[in-house]
């Protein structure tokens, strides 16, 4: 995403002006067609893949990666991570390459360990792979699973009984 500039506004609003994509964002593609086919999924993942890449390199924790996070160019060809206000830098101390930060990011596309206040580039990667769900499925990583919407329970019961979210049924076993 092309950074042409930002600025400190009169009431200490921090402004950043960014390049313009028109697509709207994957959540909302899923929402119009209920969800995307494996070709379109399989293209916008290796482009997330290669910004969250990226973003590791420079030792960068997206921390909230989810359909609504992710642009689309008019042309639907094209996708761009945002929304970095919950990203973190890794400290360079930590032997599990992890931070320690508030809850912050979207319970329902958050890794276990986020829940426990731990966040790093395997939280990310967890969060990648429920995109994947959410762009197959066209709902939450949890589906039917999510209680009453509730993501804590959810996010609980991926800690304690090592649940995960899953990949529709009819999608190809090279998908899953």
């Amino acid at each position: 995403m092309t950074y042409y500039g930002g600025e400190i506004t009169e009431n200490n609003t921090f402004c950043v002006y960014l390049e313009y994509l028109s697509g709207g964002n994957i959540a909302d593609l899923c929402r119009r067609y209920g969800y995307l086919g494996e070709t379109i999924c399989r293209q916008y993942t290796l482009q997330v893949l290669k910004a969250l890449v990226y973003l590791h390199s420079k030792d960068v924790i997206h921390g909230d990666l989810k359909g609504a996070n992710v642009l689309l160019s008019k042309d639907g060809e094209t996708v761009k991570l945002c929304d970095l206000g919950n990203s973190r830098l890794l400290e360079q101390e930590s032997s599990w390459q992890s931070i320690k930060t508030m809850i912050n990011g979207t319970l329902a596309w958050m890794a276990p360990e986020s829940y426990e206040s731990k966040t790093g580039k395997k939280s990310d990667v967890w969060s990648l792979g429920c995109l994947v769900v959410e762009m197959l499925t066209g709902d939450n990583p949890w589906g039917k699973r999510l209680e009453d919407g509730n993501a804590v329970m959810a996010l609980q019961r991926a800690l304690r009984d090592k649940e995960r979210p899953e990949p529709p049924k009819f999608v190809s076993e090279a998908c899953r």
